[in-house]
């Protein structure tokens, strides 16, 4: 949790970053509010990562010290 001061602190540090506001939350964001939290995350990517778009960066590549069978975890960026 941060202050408005921190967040307007943060802000300026990284003027690339987004900000939301999700009042009542405690520190659990998106278990007090997921109807806020799970909004927000959903228009985010849909700005992002547009449904049939390209994304934004080229993919990672995968973590090499991955240890078992191929395929049995999602490597997700």
């Amino acid at each position: 949790m941060l202050s408005e001061e921190g967040v307007q602190s943060f802000l300026k540090m990284c003027p690339h970053s987004e900000y939301v506001n999700v009042t009542g939350a405690a520190h659990m964001v998106a278990g007090d509010r997921n109807d806020v939290f799970g909004n927000a995350v959903i228009e985010f990517l849909s700005r992002v990562v547009p449904v049939g778009g390209k994304p934004v960066q080229p993919p990672h590549s995968t973590h090499p010290r991955h240890v078992g069978p191929s395929g049995d975890i999602n490597d997700v960026p």
